[in-house]
């Protein structure tokens, strides 16, 4: 490529996101010495990073965010959902015949990699891989939350704040959001009803090496059964079908989410 046709910034943005990325974050100084950019630019690319959900001020750190780290792990999820997750969730979609959803974490949402839609009798509205599932409204997404370590947590919940889609459906109140994720943890799994249209949803969480990696989603229409059947028809069926999943990829759970959670 010519050095005419390079987009500079796009390039120092790149370079200082790598240096935060392999420091585990750092202060305007330290991340000017290790990139080699004047701190006035670090300044202005860092502050740019933050706006964008790849970086997180914390005092006089820039650390880097889940958004980050899920840059990285595109490639690698769709190997292991490939060679250790589609088989499982097949032989769980033919047994119960709803439609199952298996969604990862991108940038601000929850991002559909397989569904079954294709092979269930029941897909009215059929999810398709590529779908996008706000962070806060979706079962997989407060199952995602709920499973996620703190430090994850402050900055999903801050980055969804910032987004306008979704910033209606965020818990009203610290303690209540707390509470809510103490409650799915101990269940092992988050259910919802939505309306328009009117469907019900069971969610588990996928655990890699690092914690969770991805949820599990059935999803119902509601004038079918209630939600409590609903959970507790198929929660017991997706956790073990998750655990499978979580097993085959050398997964472990996360340590519990403690403390207050910062709303925004």
């Amino acid at each position: 490529m010519k050095s005419s046709d390079r987009v500079h910034s796009l390039a120092r943005g790149l370079k200082l996101l790598e240096t935060a990325v392999a420091m585990r974050g750092g202060t305007v100084f330290e991340l000017a010495a290790a990139s080699g950019f004047g701190r006035t630019s670090v300044y202005r690319i860092a502050d740019t990073l933050v706006a964008e959900g790849f970086l997180a001020r914390s005092g006089k750190r820039y650390e880097p965010t889940p958004a980050t780290r899920a840059l990285s792990e595109g490639y690698g999820e769709s190997v292991w959902i490939a060679q250790s997750a589609v088989d499982p969730i097949r032989r769980l979609a033919k047994a119960i015949d709803w439609p199952i959803a298996l969604s990862t974490f991108a940038g601000s949402h929850m991002l559909v990699r397989y569904a079954t839609d294709d092979e269930s009798p029941y897909a009215f509205r059929p999810v398709a891989p590529g779908t996008r599932m706000t962070l806060t409204a979706s079962a997989a997404g407060r199952t995602y939350l709920a499973f996620a370590q703190l430090a994850d947590v402050e900055n999903l919940l801050a980055i969804a704040a910032a987004d306008p889609d979704v910033r209606g459906s965020l818990p009203v109140s610290v303690d209540t959001i707390v509470a809510e994720f103490a409650a799915t943890r101990a269940r092992g799994h988050y259910a919802m009803q939505r309306r328009d249209p009117d469907f019900l949803f069971v969610a588990v969480p996928i655990f890699g090496p690092r914690g969770i990696v991805g949820c599990l989603t059935v999803r119902i229409i509601a004038s079918a059964m209630r939600l409590q059947a609903a959970e507790a028809r198929y929660a017991p069926l997706l956790k073990a079908t998750a655990e499978e999943i979580s097993s085959a990829i050398g997964g472990r759970e996360a340590p519990a989410v403690n403390g207050a959670v910062a709303a925004s």
